[in-house]
């Protein structure tokens, strides 16, 4: 599934918006484990980047504006509950100032929690560069006034064109964006008919659009309530597959982050451990072993004790192995 993410929406997490960055991290996860392919050029990116500071900057701003103000009448300020109010808006206004300066070294440090889940998207994907040659028809393109973009504005024309070259035939595209240039003018939520009809006659498919990444999460992956649960889940059908040594110890690598599994996942990795010769041939190896002992330990505190006597008795087997 080919998916390109317009730079407004990945810059409204900066936002006082109503995105949510867990589902920033959806998207990533999505990508890295091969559901979905995120199309990335470095002309999203740099225009990422310049426009990053600017957004920020403007939130401050609007937090800084949004400070809670009160006023007192005469009658009011004999009242001890008034004096209260009035050290409740001095600290208010304590706790914004604060707030503001940590964010702002956060954000010239790029470590603002929203910088971290961009930056983890942007690394799961391949940011891949357009040519002059993309850029020389996305010109043309704007003089003539096609869609999508604004007069004198190259950005999404530059996007298009890109896209147009760089997805396969017949493959469908989706694009996730909400600045309206994508957008129709009559069909609230629906491409604009120019650019439908240019992408179905260019590459025999359909082109969708989404106007918040929420819509099109809902729309394909329904089923996904944290980002974690998708890695998670990619970690156990890599470690039931595996078909050599190298592959085990990557996947168990990555299920050692976690330190919660329902019964179902955890029936799935016994049965792995049991069924796979690639695991259980190299259970002895510390970090096989040491992940072995600690679904153990979690089957224990959770009364799952049942489903994961296999692993158990196999470890308990390896001891007395491994016994002089």
């Amino acid at each position: 599934m080919n998916v390109f993410i317009d730079t407004n929406v990945l810059l409204d997490f900066f936002r006082m918006s109503s995105g949510d960055l867990e589902e920033l991290r959806k998207l990533a996860r999505l990508e890295s484990t091969g559901s979905i392919k995120l199309l990335v050029s470095d002309a999203a990116f740099d225009e990422f980047s310049r426009n990053r500071e600017r957004v920020i900057a403007e939130s401050l701003s609007q937090f800084m504006k949004s400070k809670f103000e009160l006023h007192r009448p005469n009658i009011i300020r004999p009242h001890a509950e008034s004096v209260e109010l009035e050290h409740m808006q001095s600290r208010i206004r304590e706790l914004t100032k604060t707030i503001v300066e940590r964010v702002t070294a956060e954000a010239v440090a790029g470590e603002t929690t929203a910088d971290k889940v961009v930056n983890e998207l942007f690394a799961a994907a391949k940011i891949h560069t357009v040519d002059s040659k993309i850029v020389d028809t996305a010109i043309h393109r704007t003089t003539l006034r096609k869609p999508p973009g604004k007069k004198d504005s190259f950005g999404d024309a530059i996007h298009w064109e890109w896209l147009l070259a760089h997805v396969p035939k017949s493959e469908d595209l989706h694009i996730i964006s909400r600045d309206g240039d994508f957008e129709s003018q009559l069909s609230v939520g629906s491409l604009e008919p120019y650019l439908a009809f240019e992408w179905a006659n260019r590459k025999s498919s359909t082109c969708h659009l989404y106007l918040s990444l929420s819509s099109f999460l809902k729309r394909h992956f329904p089923n996904i309530q944290l980002a974690d649960q998708l890695a998670k889940g990619a970690a156990i059908e890599k470690l039931e597959k595996s078909s050599n040594f190298a592959t085990t110890h990557n996947a168990v690598a990555r299920l050692t982050q976690f330190d919660d599994f329902t019964a179902a996942e955890l029936q799935r990795i016994i049965n792995a451990y049991q069924s796979n010769n690639q695991i259980n041939w190299i259970l002895g190896d510390d970090d096989v072993k040491e992940f072995a002992h600690k679904l153990v330990t979690i089957a224990y505190s959770s009364d799952l004790v049942d489903a994961v006597f296999p692993i158990e008795e196999m470890l308990n087997e390896l001891e007395m192995q491994e016994m002089p």
